[in-house]
């Protein structure tokens, strides 16, 4: 779907262990859509050292979570991602 429609999609929510490719592939292979996509990678159980190689700008969520803790790391997703203001005047 994301290939498909890439500006669909406002944010990438992904668990990090799926059965054919990691949530970090995922964030890869849409960023090669959208270089600005914000994500976010959700995590029970993962190998560390693969986790520690997602984009910086990635956070991490770990389960379990609450809602609240969802949203503050999309809003942070999000904040990663825009570009910085440039200041006039």
């Amino acid at each position: 779907m994301i290939e498909r429609a890439p500006h669909d999609f406002d944010v990438i929510v992904t668990d990090f262990a799926m059965p054919l490719v990691s949530g970090v592939d995922v964030i890869r292979s849409a960023r090669n859509l959208r270089s600005d996509w914000p994500a976010v990678i959700i995590t029970g159980y993962a190998d560390a050292e693969e986790i520690a190689d997602r984009p910086t700008d990635v956070p991490l969520l770990g389960k379990p979570f609450r809602d609240k803790d969802l949203l503050e790391s999309i809003f942070l997703a999000i904040a990663n991602a825009e570009p910085p203001k440039i200041k006039t005047g």
